[in-house]
């Protein structure tokens, strides 16, 4: 069984850039935005194995849309990895988001990051990505065994389901945007453009 990370807490403000999490179509605009942490549900868990690797290569992508919470609840999720696996992210799943790994020289424009069991390993998960309505990962599994043999690559994701509330205007949305009030800033993955 993993060890389970630390998950923010009920009560904690969240400052991230980009259109409102609540009524992403009625406000669109991408700005500062915070979100204060309700009722949180942890851990919720969510083993994976992908299908049968060859050495050296890569499988096929997968979505994780079981991850997509309903409009009222956000998750952090924590990724582990089984030895002799990397596994590539994108987040969300289809589009270009503005992080890039520096461990990798070569790797294609559209990956959020690569995480191995050294990052991020199984028995106690270290990489983390939050997750709202429609911004879910999509990973792929490459074999790094060496010396080389056929492997089901294995992940799991730990999550937090939290409630939250956007704080949207008052005394307590300037306070938060003077750092009055700490806010952990946040991502949930963004297109460039």
């Amino acid at each position: 069984m993993p060890i389970i990370p630390k998950f923010r807490e009920p009560g904690d403000y969240l400052r991230f850039f980009g259109p409102s999490v609540d009524r992403p179509q009625a406000d669109p605009e991408k700005k500062f935005r915070f979100i204060q942490l309700q009722e949180r549900m942890a851990p919720l868990k969510y083993p994976y194995s992908f299908a049968s690797v060859e050495p050296g290569s890569k499988g096929d992508d997968i979505t994780f849309d079981e991850l997509q919470p309903d409009s009222i609840h956000i998750y952090e999720a924590y990724l582990g990895v089984k030895p002799g696996v990397r596994i590539f992210v994108w987040h969300p799943y289809d589009e270009k988001v503005l992080k890039w790994d520096e461990k990798i020289e070569d790797i294609a424009e559209d990956y959020t990051a690569n995480v191995t069991h050294e990052e991020s390993p199984y028995e106690a998960p270290e990489y983390s990505i939050w997750i709202k309505r429609d911004s879910y990962p999509l990973l792929k599994a490459m074999n790094i065994t060496w010396p080389g043999k056929s492997i089901k690559p294995e992940i799991i994701w730990l999550a937090a389901m939290f409630n939250f509330e956007e704080v949207t205007d008052g005394e307590l949305l300037d306070m938060l945007k003077k750092r009055k009030i700490p806010s952990k800033p946040i991502s949930f993955g963004g297109a460039i453009g």
